[in-house]
């Protein structure tokens, strides 16, 4: 009869983490369980720093600390890459509206191709990320290469994902609307929001207009009260104009708006 290998500490760490971040979908952080997690992460950072670092950095996370969250991670980082952490990190980045980079982070994953064991989870996040950030193609592009690794339809977010790109990416081609102009026109709206420090996703409307010349609208709405949209609208038109060169097209605009009931 074998004997019975004992688990890693930082296994039980990690699945307790994971546990912890489940119920945070439903009810407040359980303080006494995240500071018992933040003492046995640092325990183990002699034996196991990446992993413990990751830890320390989710756990920073949780708490909305974007510094200290960083720092574990590039901390983890100067370790080694792997997949787990490039993923976390991913996440970690998009929770403070750092899309671009999250989105830049998760594509590390993807590049290392189909064989990899998180190929496809990647692929789900970069796909939503690429969307949130104007890369309406890259999007598309992501979702069809879910496709082609599995015969299981989308999943229900990721089919609407799906339909959106449909009906936004004909008209983005017909005004010259290319990734990389969509994710430059709408930084300063990212940036915006990050400084804003919200820590409820950020949901978008696109809206496609064609009276006869297409358009196409972007909207952030924002977890906001009504009066206070007027001030923010004022900060991105200031950031907009900090831009000597004029828009490049005028076909594609950038709103902001309040979220009914904040």
């Amino acid at each position: 009869m074998a004997t019975p290998v004992p688990e890693r500490k930082i296994t039980v760490l990690l699945d307790r983490l994971n546990a912890l971040l489940e119920r945070t979908h439903e009810q407040p952080i359980d303080e006494l369980e995240w500071q018992r997690l933040r003492q046995d992460a640092r325990h183990l950072l002699k034996t196991d720093a990446r992993e413990a670092r990751m830890a320390l950095g989710i756990l920073a996370a949780l708490r909305g600390d974007e510094a200290d969250a960083e720092r574990e991670f590039n901390a983890a980082l100067a370790f080694g890459w792997t997949p787990v952490l490039a993923l976390n990190r991913a996440t970690m980045l998009a929770q403070f509206h750092r899309v671009e980079d999250a989105l830049n982070e998760v594509m590390t994953v993807v590049k290392q191709g189909p064989d990899g064991p998180f190929y496809l989870p990647a692929l789900r996040e970069a796909a939503e990320w690429a969307y949130a950030v104007g890369r309406l193609h890259l999007a598309a592009d992501l979702l069809a290469s879910l496709q082609k690794q599995t015969n299981d339809p989308l999943p229900e977010g990721l089919a609407d994902l799906a339909d959106t790109l449909n009906r936004l990416l004909p008209t983005a081609d017909a005004i010259g609307l290319t990734d990389d102009l969509m994710a430059a026109m709408q930084a300063p709206a990212w940036v915006l929001v990050h400084a804003q420090g919200f820590k409820e996703r950020i949901r978008l409307r696109d809206v496609v207009y064609n009276d006869g010349d297409p358009f196409l609208c972007r909207t952030f709405v924002l977890p906001v009260a009504p009066d206070e949209i007027l001030p923010l609208y004022e900060k991105l038109i200031a950031a907009h104009s900090a831009h000597e060169e004029p828009l490049p097209i005028w076909n594609f605009s950038v709103g902001l708006e309040a979220l009914e009931g904040a």
